[in-house]
């Protein structure tokens, strides 16, 4: 029995140890968010909030959407160009952007670039004087 449940937790792990990675680095975001919010805290949670979607949205959602959205758009004649574009779409486009997104928001948050972050500075300096 102890076998079998050590077996499932490994198996789960490594079907997911991505997903477990992301999700721990939201959770250490979201806390750094809670007790103390700044954009940069903000930029990071979104990011791997975005990695998670990315990562699900991949692996069980895309099949699923891609099927039932091309049986309600295309019912009586076959389309193939539309398909074609609602295959590319649903299969390409929507992960890489949600990818892109997800890095460049992390990126965002590592280098703090100085026009995203310049009216906060300000306003922190002009509650000091």
């Amino acid at each position: 029995m102890l076998f079998n449940v050590l077996q499932f937790i490994c198996a789960t792990y490594v079907h997911n140890y991505e997903v477990i990675g992301f999700f721990v680095a939201m959770l250490a975001a979201l806390y750094a968010l809670i007790v103390k919010p700044t954009r940069q805290r903000v930029l990071f949670f979104v990011g791997f909030l975005l990695l998670i979607l990315h990562f699900e949205y991949y692996k069980h959602i895309n099949e699923g959407l891609q099927d039932q959205t091309l049986a309600t758009l295309f019912l009586q004649e076959p389309h193939y160009r539309g398909r074609w574009l609602t295959r590319v779409f649903i299969q390409h486009v929507i992960p890489l952007s949600l990818w892109l997104t997800a890095w460049g928001s992390i990126v965002l948050a590592l280098i703090k670039p100085k026009w995203l972050f310049a009216d906060a500075k300000k306003s922190s300096h002009q509650k000091l004087k």
